[in-house]
């Protein structure tokens, strides 16, 4: 049996059929965080900056990593593992306090996470393995229970 995480504590949310989405930020000094607000386009780091239109007019910047995860879902709405996990960007210029992000790439990844894919060649080794941890942390028995080859992907 899952562990149960209410729903509407800032964890996630569940964004389709069976599954419960949300998001860590990987700023570009390391840092990884969980945080929801990415969902809808509300991250701390995005509160922080001004988003623009085109990605040239962020000027220099840094990557800020958003990795979509996905977890499955029991009968009772309880999480059960994790389903998928993909990764986008957001440049982010602090001293300017501008960003860009493609959203179409923020909907897509999303998507490939609830699907049950997982897409993270984005992440170095470091951040792999800062990643495995925080979803340990979250629930160690939905790492328990997630497929092998997420795991794999983790550890890599």
């Amino acid at each position: 049996m899952g562990q149960e995480i209410p729903l509407s504590n800032g964890v996630g949310e569940v964004m389709a059929p069976q599954t419960l989405v949300t998001a860590f930020v990987i700023a570009p000094d390391g840092s990884i965080r969980l945080d929801a607000g990415a969902l809808h386009g509300r991250s701390q780091i995005e509160g922080q900056v001004t988003m623009v239109s085109r990605q040239e007019l962020a000027g220099e910047s840094q990557p800020v990593l958003v990795v979509w995860v996905a977890l499955e879902l029991d009968g009772a709405n309880r999480p059960v593992r994790y389903k998928g996990l993909s990764v986008c960007q957001i440049l982010v210029n602090s001293k300017q306090q501008m960003g860009y992000k493609s959203l179409s790439e923020h909907v897509n990844r999303m998507g490939e996470a609830i699907r049950g894919d997982i897409n993270i060649a984005r992440l170095s080794p470091e951040q792999r393995r800062a990643v495995k941890q925080q979803l340990v942390a979250l629930g160690a028995s939905f790492w328990d229970a997630s497929d092998p080859v997420l795991k794999q992907a983790l550890e890599s």
